[in-house]
């Protein structure tokens, strides 16, 4: 059951989810490191989710590894937040 409430939360409907960078894993100085143990994750209007990093020196490593995950979203980087 836990597994249904999972794939249904990440399924795709009008807004997007923040569970659909869950499993995105970024860079932290040489150590594989879940995105939202480095970041804030946010939903804004219309569609699009914010990343914003606590370390504003991993805003690069970030975008790496969102674009290199499973769902290949198209990333906008700012000096301070990376827009998905």
């Amino acid at each position: 059951m836990r597994r249904l409430r999972r794939t249904l939360s990440l399924a795709r409907a009008t807004t997007d989810n923040s569970l659909l960078l869950d499993k995105v894993v970024v860079d932290y100085y040489g150590i594989p490191t879940p995105i939202n143990q480095v970041a804030s994750i946010g939903v804004a209007p219309p569609r699009t989710l914010v990343i914003q990093p606590w370390d504003k020196k991993l805003l690069g490593n970030l975008e790496k590894a969102v674009q290199k995950s499973d769902s290949k979203f198209p990333c906008l980087l700012t000096t301070v937040q990376l827009y998905v």
